[in-house]
């Protein structure tokens, strides 16, 4: 009896992959060992022969699998939720390689009901042109965090943008509302780590030495202060999660509402304020252009209640000094 094979081909996202990669993405219940052992057998096969792991993959390749060989859905996520249009409404910057998105505080970016899962029900990316590579932020933000976040929207795109922030060559400027009066400028440097069981970052001890504690540092430059309220930017130079907030918490400036590092200040009438207000790549010809994302009209009016509604054009003077000083030094 002949074997019954299914056909896919490798798309232009696909290009230069090594087979074991997209297969390991393509047939995701299949432990590696199993996968080569189906190369072996010639029950996975590429332009109709036996293949070695390694081989990379060309655009227009066929892999064959045998038919009843469990493989992921490569299709759009069935239905089309009712945000999916809204995408367009928080959409800052459009590209063939990035797409930018002024993300709103308490959407998350992974999983159900996510910023990605939106995404993939919407008409911005073709989820089923490739077989290995879907969509994804290229940087993290906490649920509660809004502003800029970046999407490779193509595996070029992904690339390009990756390599920038690991790199170190992104101006990223947060705006956060924190507790205390912040009268000078400050860099802040804490080695810390953080306990997967309890979701939450902590400080460690260098006598200690965790071996997944980091490094985390962090530029600070005060705008105002009232009511024991100060509004500061934030410029991180690592990337670490939960940097912000817990630095902020260590150095005695804890965000306003942050129910998990300033549990005695949490307002449960109001989250913390903790905006991604600009990224903008320190290198000529990059995938992506300097970005900004406005603050939403909540968030206005509440700085300006409490500093005046000039606050609103300082924020905007000082990141452009800020990105125009970046780029001098670069």
């Amino acid at each position: 009896m002949s074997i019954v094979f299914k056909d896919f081909k490798v798309q232009t996202d696909d290009e230069g992959k090594r087979l074991d990669v997209v297969l390991r993405r393509l047939c995701p219940e299949l432990p590696l060992s199993a996968i080569y052992r189906l190369l072996r057998h010639s029950l996975i096969r590429l332009n109709g022969k036996k293949a070695q792991p390694n081989l990379r993959l060309h655009t227009g390749d066929t892999i064959s699998l045998k038919a009843d060989i469990p493989i992921k859905s490569i299709n759009r996520i069935k239905g089309h939720h009712p945000k999916a249009l809204w995408l367009k409404k928080i959409l800052v910057f459009e590209s063939p390689a990035i797409l930018a998105f002024n993300k709103p505080r308490g959407l998350t970016a992974h999983g159900p009901g996510s910023l990605t899962e939106l995404l993939w029900q919407s008409d911005l990316v073709k989820i089923n042109t490739s077989l290995s590579f879907r969509p994804g932020p290229i940087h993290r933000l906490d649920r509660n965090t809004s502003g800029l976040i970046i999407f490779g929207r193509n595996i070029d795109g992904a690339r390009q943008a990756t390599a920038l922030f690991k790199q170190h060559a992104v101006l990223k400027i947060y705006l956060g509302l924190v507790a205390g009066y912040l009268k000078d400028e400050a860099y802040w440097e804490d080695l810390i780590s953080r306990d997967f069981k309890r979701r939450i970052s902590f400080k460690a001890s260098p006598q200690t030495n965790p071996p997944d504690s980091r490094l985390a540092q962090t530029k600070v430059i005060p705008l105002a202060h009232s009511q024991g309220q100060s509004c500061v930017l934030f410029c991180p130079l690592t990337g670490r999660t939960h940097q912000l907030r817990l630095q902020a918490c260590l150095h005695g400036y804890p965000l306003l509402g942050d129910p998990k590092y300033n549990p005695k200040g949490h307002q449960s009438k109001s989250s913390y304020l903790l905006h991604c207000y600009t990224l903008a790549p320190l290198k000529k010809l990059a995938v992506f252009p300097p970005l900004k994302a406005p603050l939403d009209r909540e968030d206005e009016i509440r700085l300006s209640l409490l500093f005046g509604k000039e606050i609103l054009s300082l924020i905007e003077k000082k990141v452009n000094e800020l990105y125009s000083s970046a780029i001098l030094f670069t």
